[in-house]
């Protein structure tokens, strides 16, 4: 299943992104030009990423998130990943991702 991105802006400078599906080499195109834009908005605190339905994370999708979070801690703001299937959570903690990411059970503990 291809990647899908869909995104939501909430009060306060915070940005939804729901991702579904499986974030592959073929899909980092697609999700840089979502988030790295995001990631780089002055407004922006915090990026709020649901991984409920995310199934998969290869290598060129942690590049991605190391991207954003780089973009993200210039400005002092945050890359929040929530609602990780076993899988993502972890290459994520394995990778050592979670030592610069912070990670949640739920979308709403991100907002919180």
């Amino acid at each position: 299943m291809a990647l899908t991105l869909s995104e939501d802006s909430r009060d306060g400078g915070m940005v939804v992104v729901k991702m579904s599906g499986r974030f592959d080499a073929a899909a980092v195109a697609e999700a840089e030009a979502v988030l790295l834009p995001r990631a780089g908005e002055s407004g922006v605190v915090r990026i709020i990423l649901d991984c409920a339905d995310l199934e998969y994370v290869a290598s060129a999708g942690l590049r991605v998130f190391l991207q954003v979070v780089k973009a993200l801690k210039e400005r002092e703001a945050r890359l929040y990943v929530a609602g990780m299937r076993e899988m993502v959570l972890s290459v994520l903690k394995m990778t050592g991702f979670l030592s610069f990411m912070e990670a949640r059970a739920t979308v709403e503990e991100c907002l919180a």
